[in-house]
């Protein structure tokens, strides 16, 4: 499982990162590898890229989520994979429970609560 928070850095340097779409996916195939498998074996998924600030004007610019959202299909298109289902886009974020031992996945998104007075609409607990 990838959850990185920007598509790229930009400038990898010799230490991967996580944080990153691009980066996540060389640890993961780094990952794949290193347990004798391949990633043709995997049933992928792509979950996320809500837009968390949709009151924030982006100048233009696609919002984070959608950029994240284009990182993930330009990915699985430069290693050759496929997705083998999809729940990205909206508003706010999701909650993802993956049961490692049953392969069962399951799905909560919760959309922004409406404008607060906070740029994310989230109100402080």
């Amino acid at each position: 499982m990838c959850h990185y928070m920007l598509p790229t850095r930009g400038q990898p340097t010799a230490r991967l990162d996580g944080r990153y779409g691009d980066e996540a996916m060389l640890l993961l195939l780094e990952a794949i590898r290193a347990h004798g498998t391949r990633a043709s074996e995997y049933h992928l998924r792509i979950f996320g890229g809500g837009n968390m600030f949709p009151n924030v004007g982006n100048r233009g610019k696609r919002h984070i989520g959608q950029q994240n959202i284009d990182m993930a299909y330009k990915l699985l298109a430069m290693h050759g994979l496929m997705s083998h289902g999809e729940h990205v886009g909206g508003t706010g974020h999701r909650h993802v429970i993956f049961d490692i031992w049953s392969g069962q996945l399951a799905l909560k998104q919760s959309p922004l609560v409406a404008d607060s007075g906070c740029p994310t609409g989230v109100q402080p607990a």
